[in-house]
């Protein structure tokens, strides 16, 4: 085993975090001291140099050195730090595309990323609560949902915080009360009402509004309650307002307007707080204002969805 084999082998991961770091500047930005990384990893300052030539001699920046002002850096190859970063690929998890919400939400993403040269790989999964286990357990870079799903489970995942809030993109449109045909959209005692119970925001919003209500719960998965709210074994469904429109076609609805709805409808970038610096280069990396123009581009019809 070389030098160089045995010095990575034991300090690879202070490689890895000034890696992730200089992904975060740009030309000319000024690089964290030698003295500053030594203090922050509870390296040597031999550790800190070590590396940093290491990523010089694989031609991932160049720097110039200019005494109490700094060390500015410059012509950096982002395809080697990805990979000295071990983030050479990626992996988020997102709701699977079902809708033109989600379709044009994710081309706006996918464009985000690639603008900023991220190797972003998007998987799909339900519920939400599933795709923050996987963050918090360290299956994945990045999760995708709702702020009202962070909201109701950041107490339990504190690993888990907000990298992007995506203020003027949708993730959905607004939940709905729905009703089976001939029956009134109302909730009432000995309502028979679907739960979709693993679903964050669908399970809370519904037990919010049927309080105080003596209502039968009848349990199902996402599809599974549309389907017995069609077949009329449940009256009420509480459902978001861009779902299949040819199942729940003609059904009578109103439109739920509380401060939680609204959160439902605004979508976050997740992070593992313990994923060294990855929220940061997340933050530079996405541009919200890029994934909201995108995305009403697609909705609009000017623009096709392209993510996959």
């Amino acid at each position: 085993m070389s030098n160089l084999e045995m010095f990575y082998q034991k300090h690879g991961l202070t490689v890895r975090n000034i890696s992730r770091d200089l992904l975060c500047l740009s030309d000319g930005d000024v690089m964290v001291s030698i003295a500053e990384y030594t203090e922050k990893f509870g390296v040597s300052r031999w550790t800190v140099q070590t590396a940093i030539q290491i990523l010089l001699d694989h031609n991932c920046i160049r720097l110039e050195r200019h005494g109490a002002k700094g060390t500015q850096v410059y012509d950096f190859d982002r395809e080697k730090l990805w990979e000295f970063a071990e983030l050479k690929f990626i992996l988020g998890f997102a709701p699977p595309p079902s809708t033109i919400i989600h379709d044009s939400l994710y081309t706006g993403l996918i464009q985000a990323f690639a603008s900023s040269d991220m190797p972003v790989r998007l998987g799909y999964m339900v519920p939400a609560g599933l795709r923050i286990e996987l963050l918090h357990s360290g299956r994945c870079n990045f999760v995708i949902t709702s702020k009202m799903a962070y909201d109701l489970v950041c107490d339990k995942y504190q690993d888990v915080g907000i990298g992007v809030i995506l203020n003027e993109s949708v993730y959905s449109l607004p939940f709905r009360l729905y009703a089976r045909p001939g029956c009134e959209p109302v909730i009432k005692d000995r309502t028979r009402v679907g739960l979709y119970e693993d679903a964050l925001e669908q399970s809370y919003l519904t037990r919010e509004l049927c309080k105080g209500k003596d209502v039968a719960y009848k349990y199902g998965n996402y599809h599974g309650c549309r389907e017995m709210l069609a077949k009329g074994e449940i009256d009420i469904l509480i459902q978001r307002g861009d779902v299949d429109s040819e199942v729940l076609k003609g059904f009578p609805y109103y439109e739920i307007e509380n401060e939680a709805n609204d959160r439902c409808v605004t979508p976050v970038i997740l992070c593992n707080k313990n994923d060294y610096h990855f929220s940061k280069i997340i933050q530079k990396g996405v541009s919200a204002e890029l994934v909201s123009e995108m995305q009403k581009k697609v909705i609009s019809g000017q623009n096709a969805p392209t993510y996959y």
